[in-house]
Protein backbone atom coordinates (compact mmCIF):
# COMPACT_ATOMS: atom_id res chain seq x y z
CA UNK A 1 0.00 0.00 0.00
CA UNK A 2 3.00 2.40 0.58
CA UNK A 3 4.66 1.38 -2.69
CA UNK A 4 1.21 2.49 -4.45
CA UNK A 5 1.40 5.87 -2.22
CA UNK A 6 4.61 6.94 -3.03
CA UNK A 7 4.21 5.79 -6.84
CA UNK A 8 0.75 8.47 -6.65
CA UNK A 9 3.09 11.29 -5.12
CA UNK A 10 5.92 11.17 -8.15
CA UNK A 11 3.21 10.74 -10.66
CA UNK A 12 1.87 13.57 -9.09
CA UNK A 13 5.09 15.10 -9.34
CA UNK A 14 5.78 18.63 -6.27
CA UNK A 15 3.42 18.57 -3.75
CA UNK A 16 1.63 20.97 -5.46
CA UNK A 17 -1.99 21.84 -3.55
CA UNK A 18 -3.77 19.40 -6.59
CA UNK A 19 -0.98 16.55 -6.02
CA UNK A 20 -1.75 16.31 -2.06
CA UNK A 21 -5.96 16.11 -3.00
CA UNK A 22 -5.26 13.69 -5.51
CA UNK A 23 -2.97 11.88 -2.77
CA UNK A 24 -5.97 12.46 -0.25
CA UNK A 25 -8.68 11.17 -2.07
CA UNK A 26 -6.79 7.84 -3.02
CA UNK A 27 -5.48 7.65 0.48
CA UNK A 28 -8.86 7.97 1.82
CA UNK A 29 -10.67 5.83 -0.58
CA UNK A 30 -8.06 2.84 -0.19
CA UNK A 31 -9.76 2.19 3.21
CA UNK A 32 -13.40 2.88 2.93
CA UNK A 33 -13.68 -0.44 1.06
CA UNK A 34 -13.33 -1.94 4.54
CA UNK A 35 -16.45 -0.33 6.73
CA UNK A 36 -18.40 -0.80 3.35
CA UNK A 37 -17.79 -4.64 3.02
CA UNK A 38 -17.85 -5.24 7.26
CA UNK A 39 -21.34 -3.32 7.09
CA UNK A 40 -22.25 -5.19 3.91
CA UNK A 41 -21.26 -8.79 5.86
CA UNK A 42 -23.74 -8.26 8.67
CA UNK A 43 -26.39 -6.99 6.61
CA UNK A 44 -26.45 -10.57 5.18
CA UNK A 45 -25.71 -12.19 8.28
CA UNK A 46 -28.80 -10.32 9.69
CA UNK A 47 -30.97 -11.44 6.88
CA UNK A 48 -29.37 -15.20 7.16
CA UNK A 49 -30.70 -14.92 10.77
CA UNK A 50 -34.22 -13.26 9.85
CA UNK A 51 -34.57 -16.32 7.28
CA UNK A 52 -34.15 -19.32 9.98
CA UNK A 53 -36.70 -17.42 12.19
CA UNK A 54 -38.90 -17.27 9.22
CA UNK A 55 -38.16 -21.03 8.30
CA UNK A 56 -38.56 -21.98 12.23
CA UNK A 57 -42.06 -20.30 11.88
CA UNK A 58 -43.59 -20.91 8.70
CA UNK A 59 -42.02 -23.33 6.34
CA UNK A 60 -43.08 -27.28 6.05
CA UNK A 61 -42.55 -29.80 9.15
CA UNK A 62 -39.20 -31.12 7.70
CA UNK A 63 -37.82 -27.57 6.84
CA UNK A 64 -38.98 -26.30 10.75
CA UNK A 65 -37.23 -29.01 12.02
CA UNK A 66 -34.18 -29.11 10.07
CA UNK A 67 -33.93 -25.12 10.94
CA UNK A 68 -34.86 -25.82 14.78
CA UNK A 69 -31.89 -27.89 14.70
CA UNK A 70 -29.23 -25.44 13.66
CA UNK A 71 -29.86 -23.48 16.90
CA UNK A 72 -27.88 -25.10 18.79
CA UNK A 73 -25.03 -24.49 16.22
CA UNK A 74 -25.15 -21.05 16.45
CA UNK A 75 -22.64 -18.56 17.90
CA UNK A 76 -24.00 -18.02 21.56
CA UNK A 77 -24.34 -14.34 21.29
CA UNK A 78 -26.83 -14.92 18.35
CA UNK A 79 -29.13 -17.83 20.56
CA UNK A 80 -30.89 -16.04 23.00
CA UNK A 81 -33.70 -14.63 20.49
CA UNK A 82 -33.62 -18.63 19.12
CA UNK A 83 -33.81 -20.38 22.11
CA UNK A 84 -36.78 -18.41 23.41
CA UNK A 85 -38.36 -18.73 19.83
CA UNK A 86 -37.86 -22.65 20.25
CA UNK A 87 -39.36 -22.75 24.04
CA UNK A 88 -42.18 -20.67 22.39
CA UNK A 89 -42.56 -23.83 19.95
CA UNK A 90 -42.15 -26.81 22.19
CA UNK A 91 -44.79 -25.51 24.29
CA UNK A 92 -47.23 -24.94 21.72
CA UNK A 93 -46.55 -26.19 18.51
CA UNK A 94 -49.39 -28.47 17.18
CA UNK A 95 -47.10 -30.70 15.46
CA UNK A 96 -45.39 -33.55 17.91
CA UNK A 97 -42.84 -33.86 15.86
CA UNK A 98 -41.37 -30.01 15.95
CA UNK A 99 -42.52 -30.30 19.61
CA UNK A 100 -39.89 -33.21 20.07
CA UNK A 101 -37.38 -31.23 18.30
CA UNK A 102 -37.53 -28.44 20.08
CA UNK A 103 -37.00 -30.56 23.31
CA UNK A 104 -33.75 -32.15 21.90
CA UNK A 105 -32.33 -29.24 20.71
CA UNK A 106 -33.20 -27.23 24.09
CA UNK A 107 -31.84 -30.78 26.11
CA UNK A 108 -28.48 -30.29 23.88
CA UNK A 109 -28.49 -26.79 24.55
CA UNK A 110 -28.74 -27.48 28.96
CA UNK A 111 -31.24 -24.69 28.80
CA UNK A 112 -31.84 -24.59 32.36
CA UNK A 113 -34.38 -21.52 31.79
CA UNK A 114 -36.24 -24.73 29.65
CA UNK A 115 -36.93 -26.47 33.08
CA UNK A 116 -41.10 -25.27 33.03
CA UNK A 117 -41.23 -26.45 29.15
CA UNK A 118 -39.71 -30.10 29.93
CA UNK A 119 -42.11 -30.59 33.11
CA UNK A 120 -45.15 -29.33 30.88
CA UNK A 121 -44.14 -32.03 28.05
CA UNK A 122 -44.98 -34.82 30.90
CA UNK A 123 -48.54 -34.33 30.42
CA UNK A 124 -48.20 -34.51 26.51
CA UNK A 125 -50.85 -37.06 24.71
CA UNK A 126 -47.69 -37.69 22.22
CA UNK A 127 -45.06 -40.01 24.05
CA UNK A 128 -42.15 -39.34 21.98
CA UNK A 129 -42.53 -35.66 23.31
CA UNK A 130 -42.96 -37.19 26.74
CA UNK A 131 -39.83 -38.95 26.31
CA UNK A 132 -38.02 -36.04 25.26
CA UNK A 133 -39.04 -34.04 27.71
CA UNK A 134 -37.86 -36.73 30.37
CA UNK A 135 -34.43 -36.13 28.43
CA UNK A 136 -34.49 -33.07 28.97
CA UNK A 137 -35.47 -33.11 33.07
CA UNK A 138 -32.43 -35.93 33.15
CA UNK A 139 -30.05 -33.63 31.58
CA UNK A 140 -30.51 -30.43 33.97
CA UNK A 141 -31.00 -33.23 37.06
CA UNK A 142 -33.19 -30.50 39.29
CA UNK A 143 -33.99 -32.14 42.38
CA UNK A 144 -36.69 -29.93 42.54
CA UNK A 145 -38.14 -31.96 39.68
CA UNK A 146 -38.73 -35.21 41.44
CA UNK A 147 -42.36 -34.74 42.91
CA UNK A 148 -43.98 -33.89 39.26
CA UNK A 149 -41.46 -36.91 37.86
CA UNK A 150 -43.17 -39.31 40.69
CA UNK A 151 -46.94 -38.12 39.80
CA UNK A 152 -45.99 -39.15 36.58
CA UNK A 153 -44.85 -42.52 37.47
CA UNK A 154 -47.99 -43.39 39.45
CA UNK A 155 -50.29 -42.71 36.62
CA UNK A 156 -48.77 -45.20 34.40
CA UNK A 157 -49.51 -48.86 33.16
CA UNK A 158 -46.88 -51.03 34.97
CA UNK A 159 -48.52 -53.97 33.32
CA UNK A 160 -46.44 -53.33 29.67
CA UNK A 161 -43.13 -52.82 28.81
CA UNK A 162 -43.35 -49.18 28.97
CA UNK A 163 -39.72 -47.84 28.04
CA UNK A 164 -41.35 -43.96 28.59
CA UNK A 165 -41.92 -45.59 32.52
CA UNK A 166 -38.60 -46.97 32.87
CA UNK A 167 -36.48 -43.79 31.33
CA UNK A 168 -38.84 -42.02 34.21
CA UNK A 169 -38.00 -44.75 37.20
CA UNK A 170 -34.52 -44.09 36.04
CA UNK A 171 -34.55 -40.65 35.92
CA UNK A 172 -36.37 -41.16 39.90
CA UNK A 173 -33.32 -42.60 40.81
CA UNK A 174 -31.08 -40.34 39.62
CA UNK A 175 -32.14 -37.82 41.51
CA UNK A 176 -32.30 -40.17 44.37
CA UNK A 177 -35.94 -39.46 44.90
CA UNK A 178 -37.12 -41.47 47.80
CA UNK A 179 -40.93 -40.29 48.51
CA UNK A 180 -41.92 -43.12 45.98
CA UNK A 181 -40.23 -46.01 47.46
CA UNK A 182 -43.47 -47.08 48.60
CA UNK A 183 -45.21 -46.73 45.75
CA UNK A 184 -42.92 -48.61 44.02
CA UNK A 185 -42.84 -51.72 46.74
CA UNK A 186 -46.27 -52.37 45.78
CA UNK A 187 -45.43 -52.61 42.05
CA UNK A 188 -42.83 -54.84 42.72
CA UNK A 189 -45.30 -57.38 44.47
CA UNK A 190 -48.04 -56.93 42.21
CA UNK A 191 -47.80 -59.95 39.59
CA UNK A 192 -49.31 -57.88 36.75
CA UNK A 193 -46.23 -55.72 36.92
CA UNK A 194 -43.91 -55.70 33.50
CA UNK A 195 -40.50 -57.97 34.46
CA UNK A 196 -38.78 -55.11 32.38
CA UNK A 197 -40.25 -52.43 35.15
CA UNK A 198 -39.31 -54.77 37.79
CA UNK A 199 -36.03 -54.60 36.60
CA UNK A 200 -36.07 -51.12 36.63
CA UNK A 201 -37.43 -50.77 40.00
CA UNK A 202 -34.65 -53.32 41.44
CA UNK A 203 -31.93 -50.83 40.20
CA UNK A 204 -33.94 -47.96 41.35
CA UNK A 205 -33.43 -49.56 44.59
CA UNK A 206 -29.78 -48.79 44.92
CA UNK A 207 -29.57 -46.26 42.60
CA UNK A 208 -32.23 -44.10 45.25
CA UNK A 209 -30.04 -45.92 48.08
CA UNK A 210 -32.99 -47.18 49.44
CA UNK A 211 -31.63 -48.62 52.80
CA UNK A 212 -35.00 -50.18 53.57
CA UNK A 213 -35.29 -52.82 50.21
CA UNK A 214 -32.31 -55.05 51.66
CA UNK A 215 -33.79 -57.79 52.38
CA UNK A 216 -35.98 -57.25 49.46
CA UNK A 217 -33.04 -57.46 47.18
CA UNK A 218 -31.15 -60.03 49.28
CA UNK A 219 -34.17 -62.68 48.91
CA UNK A 220 -34.40 -62.07 45.21
CA UNK A 221 -30.36 -62.47 45.58
CA UNK A 222 -31.75 -66.11 46.63
CA UNK A 223 -34.01 -67.16 44.32
CA UNK A 224 -33.03 -69.07 42.16
CA UNK A 225 -36.38 -69.44 40.22
CA UNK A 226 -36.07 -65.10 39.86
CA UNK A 227 -34.38 -65.39 36.52
CA UNK A 228 -29.98 -64.55 36.45
CA UNK A 229 -31.25 -60.49 34.94
CA UNK A 230 -33.02 -59.67 38.26
CA UNK A 231 -30.91 -61.88 40.58
CA UNK A 232 -27.52 -59.82 38.84
CA UNK A 233 -29.62 -56.48 39.47
CA UNK A 234 -30.62 -57.05 43.13
CA UNK A 235 -26.72 -57.64 44.01
CA UNK A 236 -26.04 -54.45 41.74
CA UNK A 237 -28.27 -52.59 44.18
CA UNK A 238 -27.02 -54.06 47.19
CA UNK A 239 -23.30 -52.95 45.99
CA UNK A 240 -24.56 -49.48 45.88
CA UNK A 241 -26.37 -49.20 49.27
CA UNK A 242 -22.62 -49.85 50.62
CA UNK A 243 -23.96 -51.62 53.68
CA UNK A 244 -20.87 -54.43 54.51
CA UNK A 245 -23.32 -57.07 56.53
CA UNK A 246 -24.01 -58.08 53.17
CA UNK A 247 -20.70 -59.11 51.88
CA UNK A 248 -20.87 -63.25 53.79
CA UNK A 249 -23.81 -63.62 51.46
CA UNK A 250 -22.79 -61.94 48.50
CA UNK A 251 -19.88 -64.49 49.10
CA UNK A 252 -21.29 -67.04 49.55
CA UNK A 253 -23.01 -66.84 46.15
CA UNK A 254 -20.04 -66.33 44.64
CA UNK A 255 -18.46 -69.62 45.84
CA UNK A 256 -21.38 -71.36 44.64
CA UNK A 257 -21.08 -70.04 41.00
CA UNK A 258 -17.28 -70.79 41.11
CA UNK A 259 -18.26 -74.59 42.30
CA UNK A 260 -20.51 -75.09 39.72
CA UNK A 261 -19.40 -77.95 37.24
CA UNK A 262 -20.94 -77.32 34.55
CA UNK A 263 -19.20 -74.94 32.22
CA UNK A 264 -22.55 -74.12 30.74
CA UNK A 265 -24.29 -73.61 33.83
CA UNK A 266 -21.48 -71.17 34.78
CA UNK A 267 -21.75 -69.22 31.85
CA UNK A 268 -25.12 -68.78 31.91
CA UNK A 269 -24.79 -67.34 35.50
CA UNK A 270 -21.71 -65.15 34.21
CA UNK A 271 -24.03 -61.76 34.44
CA UNK A 272 -24.29 -62.24 38.30
CA UNK A 273 -21.31 -63.41 38.70
CA UNK A 274 -19.81 -59.94 37.48
CA UNK A 275 -22.39 -58.39 39.83
CA UNK A 276 -21.17 -59.95 42.98
CA UNK A 277 -17.51 -59.52 42.18
CA UNK A 278 -18.01 -55.60 41.21
CA UNK A 279 -20.74 -55.43 44.64
CA UNK A 280 -18.14 -56.90 47.06
CA UNK A 281 -15.47 -54.33 45.76
CA UNK A 282 -17.69 -51.47 45.86
CA UNK A 283 -17.90 -52.54 49.53
CA UNK A 284 -13.99 -53.37 50.61
CA UNK A 285 -13.74 -57.03 49.70
CA UNK A 286 -10.50 -55.97 47.78
CA UNK A 287 -9.77 -59.90 47.35
CA UNK A 288 -12.25 -60.18 44.29
CA UNK A 289 -10.52 -56.81 43.05
CA UNK A 290 -7.72 -59.01 41.84
CA UNK A 291 -10.18 -60.97 39.32
CA UNK A 292 -10.87 -57.73 37.66
CA UNK A 293 -7.66 -56.72 36.89
CA UNK A 294 -6.86 -60.15 35.59
CA UNK A 295 -9.70 -59.85 33.12
CA UNK A 296 -8.66 -56.06 32.12
CA UNK A 297 -5.44 -58.45 30.79
CA UNK A 298 -7.59 -61.34 29.02
CA UNK A 299 -6.52 -61.61 25.36
CA UNK A 300 -10.40 -61.06 24.64
CA UNK A 301 -11.24 -57.34 23.92
CA UNK A 302 -14.45 -58.44 25.46
CA UNK A 303 -13.58 -59.21 28.12
CA UNK A 304 -11.40 -56.45 28.72
CA UNK A 305 -14.26 -54.34 27.81
CA UNK A 306 -16.07 -56.02 30.37
CA UNK A 307 -13.90 -55.37 32.87
CA UNK A 308 -13.07 -51.59 32.46
CA UNK A 309 -16.95 -51.63 33.12
CA UNK A 310 -16.53 -53.11 36.20
CA UNK A 311 -13.05 -50.85 37.43
CA UNK A 312 -15.58 -48.13 36.96
CA UNK A 313 -18.49 -49.39 38.64
CA UNK A 314 -16.33 -50.63 41.33
CA UNK A 315 -14.66 -46.92 41.80
CA UNK A 316 -11.46 -49.48 41.36
CA UNK A 317 -9.18 -46.63 41.55
CA UNK A 318 -5.90 -48.74 42.18
CA UNK A 319 -6.58 -49.99 38.53
CA UNK A 320 -5.46 -46.16 37.20
CA UNK A 321 -1.88 -47.45 36.27
CA UNK A 322 -3.60 -49.60 33.94
CA UNK A 323 -6.13 -48.09 32.50
CA UNK A 324 -3.76 -45.29 31.20
CA UNK A 325 -1.86 -48.01 29.77
CA UNK A 326 -5.03 -49.46 27.81
CA UNK A 327 -6.26 -46.42 26.94
CA UNK A 328 -2.79 -45.42 25.21
CA UNK A 329 -1.67 -49.12 23.79
CA UNK A 330 -4.56 -51.55 24.29
CA UNK A 331 -4.98 -53.21 20.63
CA UNK A 332 -8.49 -52.70 20.50
CA UNK A 333 -10.07 -49.03 19.66
CA UNK A 334 -12.75 -49.92 21.50
CA UNK A 335 -11.19 -51.06 24.48
CA UNK A 336 -8.66 -47.71 24.24
CA UNK A 337 -11.84 -45.65 24.02
CA UNK A 338 -13.05 -47.47 27.21
CA UNK A 339 -10.25 -47.07 29.43
CA UNK A 340 -10.30 -43.29 28.66
CA UNK A 341 -13.92 -42.68 29.53
CA UNK A 342 -13.09 -44.75 32.49
CA UNK A 343 -10.17 -42.58 33.46
CA UNK A 344 -12.48 -39.41 32.89
CA UNK A 345 -15.35 -41.05 35.36
CA UNK A 346 -13.03 -42.12 37.90
CA UNK A 347 -11.87 -38.34 37.98
CA UNK A 348 -15.50 -37.52 38.35
CA UNK A 349 -15.56 -36.46 34.66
Amino acid sequence: MFTSWRRTWIACGAPTSSGILVFTFLFLSSFSRFPAAAEEAGDARAAALDRLEAQIRYANSEQRKYAIGRVSALPEPERPRFVALVRETASGDLDPGVRQKCLMVLSELEDAESLPVFLSALTDTNRDVVRAGLTGLSVLKKVETGGAVADFVRAEDFTENNQVLIQAIRLLMDLKYTEISDFLDERMDDERTHPELQLSILLYYGGAGISGARERLRAVLGDEEAGVQSRAYAVNSLGKLGNTEDVAALQEELGHIRDIPDANERARLSPLKLQLITALVRLGDETVADEILAAARDDSAMVRLRAVQQIVDARLTRARPMLEYMSEHDPSRSVKAAAARALEELDGG
